[in-house]
C-alpha cells in the first residue's frame, strides 16, 4: 500500500477516533451513535430511548416499545453515508431485537504521481447485533446484545465478533434511570482495544398544558478516561408532532443537535441534524418506522 493510501486511511480513522471515541483504535465506528430521535436529543438515550432502535442505546429498553420495524439513512462526516435498521418484538416477559449498521466512504482518488489516479479509496464498516431483555418487575429491566462486524479498507478486511452490550433500566414515578456498557469484548483484535463505553442517564417527563416535555441527561465515560455530558429535550403535541434539541459537552467537533418527528397512525418519521466543526461538515439522518 503506497504512502498516499496510508495517509488517507490514517487521516480518516484518526478523524473517526477523535470525533466519536478519542481512542486510537480502528474500531471507533462501533461508538458512532445511532437512532434519529436520540441523536436529535443531544445523543442521549440510555434512560429514555423507546423506539425499536433503543437496543443500540441500552439493551434493557428491548421490549419497552411496540413491535415494529425501522430504517434510517444518514449522511455522516467526510461525505460518507450509511443506514441503520432492524426489527423489534415485544413479549409478555420482555422482548427481542436485531439490527444492522453500515457506514461507507467511496470516491476518494488514490494517486502517488501526477496523471490519472491508480484507483479509488473505499471504506466499508458493518455492525450486526441481536439482543434480548427480561422484565422481572414492571419498572425494572435487564438486557444484553451480542454483536460483531467487519471493516473493509481498500480491500483489506478485518472481522470481529464476541462483543457484548449490557444494560439495566429502572423506572420510578418521577424519573427513569438507565445504565449501559457498550462494546465489551471477550478479546481484543490485535493491538487495538474495543471502544468500551459506559453510559449513565436520567430522564423525566413534564406535562405543560397540551405539551409533553422530556428532559434527559447522559454521562458518558470511555476508555482512557474521556468523559462527556449530553443533554436532550423533546416536546410533543398530542403525540403527533415532536421537536427535539440537544447539547453535547466535552467534544472537540460538535455540541448542538436538533430535529423533528411526526407520527401518523402506526407510522413515524424523524429527522436529525448535527453540525460538525473542523471541516467535517454537517451530519443528518432521516428515519422511518412502522408499529405492528
Amino acid at each position: 500500500m503506497n504512502s498516499i493510501r496510508v495517509l488517507i486511511i490514517c487521516t480518516l480513522l484518526m478523524g473517526l477516533s477523535s470525533t466519536y471515541s478519542n481512542a486510537a483504535t480502528g474500531w471507533a465506528f462501533m461508538s458512532i451513535p445511532n437512532g434519529t430521535r436520540e441523536i436529535a436529543m443531544g445523543e442521549t438515550g440510555v434512560s429514555h430511548a423507546r423506539d425499536a432502535s433503543a437496543a443500540w442505546w441500552n439493551p434493557a429498553h428491548i421490549g419497552q416499545s411496540h413491535t415494529g420495524f425501522w430504517f434510517q439513512g444518514f449522511k455522516w462526516i467526510e461525505d460518507g453515508s450509511g443506514s441503520f435498521g432492524g426489527a423489534h418484538l415485544q413479549t409478555d416477559w420482555g422482548g427481542v431485537a436485531a439490527y444492522y449498521v453500515n457506514h461507507g466512504i467511496e470516491g476518494f482518488e488514490v494517486r502517488d504521481r501526477p496523471g490519472d489516479p491508480q484507483g479509488e479509496f473505499t471504506l466499508r464498516q458493518v455492525v450486526l447485533g441481536a439482543g434480548i431483555a427480561y422484565h422481572p418487575a414492571e419498572k425494572l429491566s435487564f438486557g444484553v446484545v451480542y454483536k460483531g462486524g467487519y471493516e473493509d479498507i481498500f480491500g483489506d478486511r478485518l472481522d470481529v465478533w464476541n462483543i457484548l452490550d449490557l444494560g439495566v433500566l429502572l423506572k420510578t414515578d418521577d424519573f427513569n434511570f438507565g445504565f449501559s456498557i457498550a462494546n465489551a469484548g471477550f478479546e481484543s483484535p490485535g493491538d487495538d482495544a474495543y471502544p468500551t463505553t459506559y453510559r449513565l442517564g436520567m430522564s423525566k417527563d413534564y406535562q405543560v398544558g397540551p405539551v409533553n416535555l422530556i428532559f434527559a441527561i447522559d454521562g458518558i465515560a470511555e476508555r482512557e478516561e474521556h468523559k462527556y455530558y449530553h443533554f436532550g429535550l423533546e416536546s410533543n403535541w398530542s403525540d403527533r408532532i415532536y421537536a427535539r434539541a440537544g447539547y453535547m459537552a466535552g467534544h472537540d467537533s460538535r455540541n448542538f443537535s436538533g430535529g423533528l418527528g411526526f407520527i401518523f397512525n402506526q407510522f413515524n418519521a424523524d429527522f436529525a441534524i448535527t453540525p460538525f466543526e473542523n471541516d467535517l461538515g454537517t451530519t443528518w439522518r432521516v428515519g422511518l418506522g412502522m408499529k405492528i
